[in-house]
C-alpha cells in the first residue's frame, strides 16, 4: 500500500517526461520498500520474491527513462535486449510477466517489438487464461482474431502464429479446428515467400591456411613500392570506416531477421503436421498412404528449414517412428508413402 502511490504516480510522471519528480518519486518507493523486504527475506524467499519484483520494476522504470532521453538507436537497442533477457529469467507467473511488461510499454511499443509479448500470450494460454491470452493478441494486432486476413496482412507474423494456436486451443468443435488450420496453411504459404536461403558465410581462417593470393594484373608495381616502407599505416577515412559499420549492422540485422523467419516457419511447419494428426484422431480416421505422406513433408520441411532446432528434429524423428510401427502392424496397408 506505501508503494502502490509514489510507483503510479512515477508512472504518470514519466508520461509527461517529467524524469526529476519520476526520480524523486522513485527513491521514495525505494525507502518505502528497503523496511518492508528485510524482514520478510528472514522468514521466506517465497514472501519475499513480489517485493523483489517490484524493485527490478522500479529499476526499469529509471532505464526506461534513459531510454526515452536518449538520441542513440544502439543503446535503445541494448536497452530493449537487456529488457527481453531480464523478462526471460522471471518466474513463469502472468501477473509478475504482466506488471514488467507494462513497465516495458512506458518505452517499446507492443506492437514494433511483439516478441515477449508473444511469449506472454503463450504463458496465458499454456495456464488457460484463454480471455487474456485474446484480449493481449488483440492489442497487438489491432484487430480483433475473427478477422483472419488481416492477421495475416497487417500483423507480425509471430503474432498470427500465436493467434492460431490460441484458436485452435479455444476451439468448441472440429469445425473450427479445422478452421484454425487453415488458417495457419495460410500463414505458412506466406511465410514460405520470405524464407531464403542463409547468406554465405566468411571463408575461415582454416579456409585461408595452405592459400597463396597472386596479385592481379598491375599490382606487382604496387607492391614492389610498399615493400621496404617501414611504418606505413592504412588509416582509413573516418566516413568509410562508419559506412562499413553501418553495412555490417545491417547485414548482420538482415542475416538475423532470416534466421528467425526461417526459425518460424520451422515452427508452422511442424504444428501444421501436429494439427493434422490431431484432426486424423478427432475424425477417426486411419493413416492412409496418402494422409502420412502429407503429414510427413510437413515434419520434413521443419527441419529443412531449422536444422539447429532440437524440438523440430526430436518431432521428425518420433513421427516416423509412428508411421514406422503402425505399418509393421497393418500389413495390408504397408507400401511406400515418402
Amino acid at each position: 500500500g506505501g508503494v502502490a502511490l509514489p510507483l503510479y504516480r512515477a508512472v504518470l510522471a514519466i508520461h509527461r517526461r517529467n524524469f526529476a519528480e519520476a526520480d524523486r518519486l522513485i527513491l521514495r518507493c525505494r525507502a518505502v520498500l528497503d523496511s518492508d523486504v528485510v524482514p520478510l527475506v528472514g522468514e521466506s524467499y517465497t514472501r519475499a520474491y513480489p517485493h523483489f519484483v517490484l524493485a527490478q520494476q522500479l529499476a526499469e522504470l529509471e532505464e526506461v527513462m534513459r531510454y526515452l532521453a536518449s538520441d542513440s538507436a544502439a543503446e535503445r537497442r541494448h536497452i530493449a535486449a537487456v529488457f527481453g533477457r531480464r523478462l526471460r529469467g522471471v518466474t513463469a507467473s502472468i501477473d509478475t510477466w504482466q506488471r514488467l511488461l507494462h513497465v516495458h510499454e512506458l518505452a517499446i511499443d507492443p506492437r514494433t517489438h511483439p516478441e515477449m509479448w508473444v511469449k506472454f500470450v503463450g504463458l496465458c494460454r499454456r495456464r488457460g487464461r484463454t480471455t487474456l491470452a485474446r484480449s493481449t493478441l488483440e492489442k497487438l494486432a489491432g484487430r480483433p482474431l475473427g478477422d483472419r486476413a488481416g492477421l495475416l496482412t497487417a500483423t507480425a507474423p509471430a503474432v498470427a502464429f500465436a493467434a492460431a494456436k490460441v484458436q485452435w486451443g479455444s476451439a468448441a468443435d472440429t469445425r473450427d479446428k479445422e478452421a484454425a488450420l487453415a488458417f495457419l496453411c495460410d500463414l505458412r504459404d506466406q511465410l514460405s515467400v520470405l524464407a531464403v536461403p542463409s547468406l554465405p558465410e566468411a571463408p575461415t581462417q582454416q579456409q585461408h591456411q595452405g592459400q597463396v593470393l597472386q596479385p592481379q594484373d598491375g599490382q606487382e608495381e604496387l607492391v614492389d613500392e610498399v615493400e621496404g616502407v617501414e611504418g606505413v599505416e592504412s588509416v582509413e577515412d573516418e566516413e568509410e570506416q562508419e559506412a562499413q559499420q553501418q553495412q555490417q549492422e545491417a547485414t548482420g540485422r538482415m542475416k538475423e531477421e532470416r534466421s528467425g523467419v526461417n526459425a518460424l516457419l520451422a515452427r508452422v511447419h511442424r504444428k501444421v503436421g501436429q494439427w493434422q494428426q490431431a484432426l486424423d484422431r478427432l475424425q477417426g480416421r486411419v493413416p492412409t498412404v496418402e494422409s502420412a505422406a502429407r503429414v510427413m513433408r510437413s515434419y520434413r520441411a521443419a527441419v529443412q528449414h531449422d536444422r539447429r532446432s532440437y524440438k523440430t528434429w526430436h518431432a521428425w524423428a518420433m513421427i516416423n517412428a509412428t508411421f514406422v510401427s503402425f505399418y509393421e502392424h497393418q500389413p495390408d496397408l504397408r507400401q511406400p508413402f515418402l
